[in-house]
C-alpha cells in the first residue's frame, strides 16, 4: 500500500498564511488544492531539514505555473558508510533519501536531486555553479521533446519515475561542435558512467539477498 505524506491549504480570507510561505511559489488558481508525496523505498519522512550546509538547490513544478523550492542537506542520520539527504520541500516538508538505494534508471526528481546533491558534494560530480542536477534536467530535455520521457516541466510527472539513464542516449548524440559541448558531453559522460555502476551495484546486492534468502 502506498503512503502519502500529505500538506494541503484550505482559502482563507484574509490569507494570512499567503506571505509566510517563503519557500514555495503560490498562485490564486493552487489556493485550496493540495499536493500528496509518495514515499518511495528509499524515502522515508525526515525529522529535520537536516544538518550542515546547503548541498544543493533546485525546483519541483507541483502544479500549474506552481514550483516549489528543493534544498539538500545532510540528515542527521547519515553515516559515510550509509549516506542519507534530506530533502526540504518547505511546508510539504522534508524527506529522507538513501542515496544509495536510487536506481538512476527508475527514480523520481526528488530521489535524483538527492543523490546528485551527494555526488556534488562528494565531487564525484562537476556541481558547478547550478549543481549536476539542475544540468541534468537540461541533458535529458532532448529525450523529452521526443516524447521518450515524461516531462519533468510538468506537475503531473512530479511524483512519477523516471529513466534518467534513457535521457543520456538522444543527448549524447548531438554534435561536439566548440570547447563548451566538449565539457558538456565530458561531464554527461561521466555522470552516465556513475548512474550505470549504481544500477549494477543495485542488481548486485538485490541477486546476493536472493542467495541469502
Amino acid at each position: 500500500m502506498s503512503i502519502f505524506a500529505v500538506d494541503s491549504y484550505e482559502k482563507k480570507s484574509d490569507r494570512s498564511w499567503y506571505n509566510t510561505a517563503a519557500t514555495k511559489v503560490v498562485t490564486d488558481g493552487f489556493l485550496g488544492s493540495s499536493f500528496n508525496i509518495e514515499l518511495t523505498k528509499t524515502m522515508s519522512v525526515a525529522e529535520s531539514t537536516g544538518q550542515g550546509s546547503i548541498l544543493g538547490m533546485s525546483g519541483l513544478v507541483i502544479g500549474k505555473g506552481v514550483t516549489q523550492n528543493m534544498i539538500a542537506r545532510y540528515s542527521e542520520h547519515s553515516t559515510d558508510q550509509y549516506p542519507v539527504i534530506t530533502v526540504s520541500l518547505g511546508d510539504y516538508g522534508s524527506y529522507d533519501v538513501a542515496v544509495k538505494d536510487v536506481d538512476p534508471s527508475d527514480a523520481t526528481q526528488i530521489e535524483m536531486f538527492a543523490l546528485c546533491s551527494y555526488l556534488d558534494d562528494k565531487n564525484i560530480t562537476c556541481p558547478g555553479s547550478t549543481g549536476s542536477y539542475n544540468r541534468l534536467k537540461s541533458y535529458i530535455q532532448s529525450a523529452i521533446d521526443m516524447d521518450e520521457l515524461p516531462d519533468i516541466n510538468s506537475h503531473v510527472n512530479a511524483k512519477k519515475k523516471i529513466n534518467w539513464l534513457k535521457g543520456f542516449e538522444y543527448s549524447m548524440k548531438k554534435d561536439i561542435t566548440d570547447q563548451y559541448s566538449y565539457m558538456e558531453r565530458s561531464e554527461q559522460t561521466k555522470l552516465r558512467s556513475y548512474f550505470e555502476k549504481q544500477c549494477k551495484d543495485l542488481e548486485i546486492r538485490k541477486l546476493l539477498e536472493r542467495a541469502r534468502g
